[in-house]
């Protein structure tokens, strides 16, 4: 009955956002084209939903209400994925939006519509303002871990000269290392003055841009 029992229940709360279900024949195997997209009232895909279940039947996904993430410069740990979904992007403004999903070819369409809160006391105007400004911090967060994701790419390029130097030109690896180290160190000095170093931490080396905007970002979206 209710209110008896020595122990207290808790359960998980449920997912923030729409909650679309989908049938499927038969259970998909991996390799199988499978898609559930969320498209704006201009027919955008703003959103690209992951982690589909494929088994025959109901499935179900949540859709948290927001928008592509931003592009980051090493992938989301586990953690991170199972405790927030990984990046977030801004959230939607009130409106219509469309669930497309793709199986194996065929589209399959439904409306969603968006209703503000109403104990919220906030006009739609500046609702998109804060979108707006969302999604310009997001595409420059993206643009920022792009070129550090480059930039650490071609580190790793050297550091590979160097040790294929050593294998295949033993007498030129002084040389080689002279050279790919020296570079190495000015993209070491360039990305650093962008963002903190690759396994440090902000106790040693203090946030740089990066950070700022990430963190004005995150503050906006």
């Amino acid at each position: 009955t209710y209110g008896g029992g020595d122990k207290a229940y808790s359960g998980p709360n449920p997912p923030y956002g729409v909650t679309l279900t989908y049938w499927l024949k038969a259970k998909l195997d991996q390799k199988a084209p499978l898609k559930l997209e969320i498209l704006d009232d201009k027919g955008a895909v703003i959103r690209e939903l992951e982690r589909l279940q494929r088994d025959e039947g109901l499935n179900r996904v949540t859709w948290d209400l927001r928008y592509k993430g931003a592009v980051t410069r090493t992938p989301p740990n586990p953690d991170e994925v199972r405790f927030s979904g990984g990046p977030r992007g801004p959230q939607v403004t009130p409106g219509t939006y469309t669930a497309r999903l793709t199986v194996n070819g065929t589209q399959y369409e439904q409306k969603i519509l968006v209703a503000l809160d109403p104990m919220l006391k906030v006009s739609q105007q500046d609702l998109i303002t804060q979108r707006d400004l969302g999604l310009r911090l997001r595409d420059m967060n993206s643009e920022m871990s792009t070129a550090l994701k480059r930039m650490d790419s071609v580190h790793k390029q050297l550091q590979d000269i160097a040790t294929l130097g050593k294998q295949q030109a033993p007498s030129k690896a002084a040389e080689w290392a002279k050279l790919t180290d020296a570079a190495a160190q000015e993209i070491d000095a360039l990305a650093g003055k962008l963002a903190v170093k690759r396994g440090g931490n902000r106790l040693e080396d203090p946030p740089k841009f990066s950070e700022a905007l990430s963190g004005l970002y995150q503050t906006i979206a």
